[in-house]
Parts: structure tokens; C-alpha cells; sequence
């Protein structure tokens, strides 16, 4: 009888044959010989999304040896876990039967942080937290004579829509509204006026008639 260790198997006898434990008439002095071989086993590795992110590391090996395998995410995404709840995209696993590890892989998501720069001007909308590729329509609104300038990156719509790739601020710019003061005189021959301009709304004007 031959008997292998663990993570072996046997092979066959020095005579060709393949049965481990056998019956052999002895008629004269003879030698067997067991062969014995080291176990292989399939480890499988996959990806639950290949649209997300993929995997390497998959293959044939042998008992006991130290295999890597690693989960590699697509951009806009990161790795989760693998099926058995290890966390770490890349590892090492020891071989010690079949086995299949599978990767998780979720969508990137990202802070969008809307503020005004001044509240007592105008308010903003569309800040939250977004998938990556997201399309976000973000707004900008002024309050009573006041008026949107611009956002942080320069665009001055106050309406508009942003693809969210990253953690972004943008922050709205508002300025008080102005007016044309126009001072005229009836007959310059007679008077003159002054206190004409431009001024923000609300502005006390001092107009002088001479």
C-alpha cells in the first residue's frame, strides 16, 4: 500500500500500476516502488462587474504554494471586498484546495459643495453627494436688487450643469444692482445741475441745482 502525505497524491508502482493498495504474489525476490506527485488545484479568480474593475491572479498551482491576486478598479470606481470579506485588493492566498475568489467594486462618489459668497445677496442650490459621472445642475440665485456675477472656476451662468469626476466647491458671486442717476438742467443759460452718476441701489445721492 502507498499512502501520500497531505497535498500529494500517488502516481502509480515501479511495475506501471496505478492502484495505490493491491495484492502481489510472491514467487521470488522483487522491489516496488510508490511515485508520488504534488496536488494542483484551480483557483479562480473574478470580478462581480468587469464593467467596474478586473482581476488577476487566476490559474493552476500547487498545494501550499503562495499565490497573489490582485483586483485592479476602473476609473470612477474602487474595490470593495472579495467574496470571502477580505478587504485588501491585493493579497496572498496559500493553495490548499479549489477555490474561487470573487471582487466587489463600487462607483466612486463625491462631495459637490454650492455656497454663496454672500447670503444677504443670493443663494445657491444643487450641493450634495453624487456618483462619479454624475450630471449636477447647479444654481445660483440673486436675492432683490442684486445680481449673479460669476462662479469660482469664472463661468458666469448662474444656471448650469457640471460632471462630477472629483470633490469640487463652487462658490457664486453676487454684487448689488446699479442704477443711472441722470441730473439735467432745463436751460444750462439759467443753471447748472450736479450729482449725476451711476450708484448701487439704495444709495442716499445729493443732486444740487445752481
Amino acid at each position: 500500500k502507498a499512502t501520500p502525505k497531505t497535498g500529494y497524491h500517488f502516481v502509480k508502482w515501479s511495475d506501471g500500476n496505478t492502484t495505490a493498495s493491491r495484492t502481489v504474489t510472491c514467487n521470488g525476490t522483487a522491489t516496488y516502488t510508490a511515485t508520488f506527485a504534488i496536488d494542483t488545484y484551480v483557483i479562480t479568480v473574478t470580478s462581480a462587474n468587469t464593467n467596474m474593475g478586473t482581476v488577476t491572479g487566476g490559474g493552476t498551482y500547487e498545494y501550499n504554494k503562495s499565490v497573489t491576486i490582485k483586483a485592479t478598479p476602473k476609473t470612477g470606481y474602487h474595490f470593495v471586498k472579495w467574496n470571502d470579506g477580505n478587504t485588501n485588493a491585493s493579497r496572498s492566498v496559500t493553495v490548499t484546495g479549489a477555490a474561487t475568489y470573487t471582487a466587489t467594486f463600487a462607483i466612486d462618489t463625491y462631495a459637490l459643495t454650492v455656497t454663496s459668497a454672500n447670503t444677504n445677496m443670493g443663494t445657491v442650490i444643487g450641493g450634495g453627494t453624487y456618483d462619479y459621472n454624475s450630471s449636477v445642475t447647479i444654481k445660483a440665485t440673486p436675492k432683490e436688487h442684486y445680481h449673479f456675477v460669476k462662479w469660482s472656476d469664472g463661468n458666469t451662468n448662474a444656471s448650469r450643469t457640471v460632471t462630477v469626476t472629483k470633490a469640487a466647491t463652487y462658490t457664486a458671486t453676487f454684487a448689488i444692482d446699479t442704477h443711472v442717476l441722470t441730473v439735467t438742467s432745463a436751460n444750462t443759460t439759467m443753471g447748472t445741475v450736479t450729482g449725476g452718476g451711476t450708484y448701487d441701489y439704495n444709495k442716499s445721492v445729493s443732486i444740487v441745482a445752481t
